[in-house]
């Protein structure tokens, strides 16, 4: 009998579904799952799925057909009990057949719906210039581009300069060739010629839904009272449904914070920037709050939890993770981030049980985390106080 290796499927069970771009209606076309030669992924508290890798061996045809379509497909990663463990779209994507190597993205680079922000110049013919007020152009638009990937907005900025007929309409021109050199995604190929491959595969470089909170500007110009930060969240998610409906109006998860802030927005802000700001104001009691987009694209804003849900010992030969108290084991590719680990078998016997995790030298917060297949995982943490939801609520920076 000759022994084999077993394909990563055997030996974790993780498999792939891939659909058409949520865009283009998201119909599933076929799953992989022994064709994965590697995978990893990354989960960060701000954002959820962050970011996905995995690399396949397929055919000529199959991988034709990954360059000339592959982008904005939609991707789900499921563990061997069928659990969604990432979800994305393709945002990037690298083809290697014998010589040739091919890239095509990242999808998140292209600009389809652009506008100029400038500084007007109204008389040029003082020393220095007449300058006028910070202003932005009208915004120029590729049809054909948003029907293949999407709305993907852009608002660029340049210095000083006119718009107007005299001058031939310098900030539209910048605009518009921006908009003509950006307005479908970059392709770029490699011959290397004597090297003799038969090797046939793609790597496919995905991306978290997060990322289409950073491509449409959000305004209300209606609400001119004070509401919630919840409300203000639901504002923006619905928002979206009008360009590309990657969320769907989904705000089931966006738990109640009663903490209040303008509801008017008349500043062309993109939406994620806005999104930052409500996390930075926490709540009432100035406790954390965390968002992040998770599996079926649903958006999640709720309340940074206060006690430990994993436990990981260090003397053990399991070198694993389990659930605390209930002691579980948690594969690798199940842990989550926004949640308190603790080392069981550290200060044993020294600090008390009841130790708020934040004060406990034996719990770290999960930051973000970083699993690659078959079982390696790197956690990151960090120090969690409330002094930046107090600065933020009071209006001040950081400090130093």
């Amino acid at each position: 009998m000759i022994a084999t290796t077993p394909s990563l499927h055997e030996t974790t069970g993780i498999f792939i579904d891939l659909f058409r771009p949520i865009i283009l209606g998201g119909e599933l076309l076929y799953s992989i799952n022994n064709e994965i030669s590697s995978y990893s992924h990354q989960i960060n508290v701000f954002g959820g799925y962050t970011e996905a890798t995995f690399s396949i061996n397929d055919t000529l045809p199959h991988l034709e057909t990954w360059i000339q379509e592959g982008l904005g497909r939609h991707i789900v990663v499921y563990n061997t009990s069928g659990i969604i463990i990432w979800e994305g779209y393709v945002n990037n994507i690298s083809v290697k057949v014998g010589a040739l190597s091919i890239s095509r993205g990242p999808l998140m680079n292209i600009a389809n719906r652009v506008s100029l922000v400038y500084v007007p110049i109204e008389d040029p013919n003082t020393d220095p210039p007449i300058l006028g007020n910070r202003t932005e152009t009208t915004i120029a638009e590729s049809s054909s581009s948003q029907a293949l990937y999407g709305i993907i907005e852009k608002v660029i900025a340049t210095g000083n300069c006119s718009n107007n007929a005299t001058d031939g309409y310098i900030a539209d021109q910048i605009r518009d060739t921006y908009l003509a050199e950006n307005r479908y995604p970059e392709t770029n190929t490699q011959m290397t010629i004597g090297e003799s491959s038969s090797e046939m595969s793609v790597e496919i470089q995905c991306r978290g839904y997060m990322d289409w909170f950073n491509v449409y500007v959000f305004n209300d110009i209606i609400t001119t009272f004070l509401i919630t930060l919840t409300h203000k969240l639901i504002h923006i998610i619905c928002a979206e449904s009008l360009i590309n409906n990657i969320f769907e109006n989904n705000t089931d998860q966006i738990s109640v914070n009663n903490l209040t802030t303008e509801g008017s927005d008349i500043e062309n802000r993109i939406a994620i920037d806005i999104i930052k700001g409500i996390l930075a104001y926490g709540d009432v009691n100035d406790a954390r709050w965390l968002f992040g987009v998770y599996a079926n694209r649903i958006p999640y804003y709720y309340i940074m939890p206060s006690t430990v849900e994993y436990v990981h010992h260090l003397a053990s030969n399991h070198q694993g993770i389990l659930t605390y108290p209930g002691g579980t084991d948690v594969k690798p590719w199940d842990v989550q981030v926004g949640k308190w680990i603790m080392a069981g078998d550290f200060l044993v016997g020294k600090i008390p049980e009841a130790t708020n995790p934040r004060t406990d030298p034996r719990c770290m917060f999960i930051e973000s985390l970083q699993f690659t297949a078959p079982y390696q995982l790197q956690i990151n943490g960090g120090k969690i106080t409330t002094l930046p939801q107090k600065l933020a609520q009071l209006g001040l920076g950081g400090i130093t």
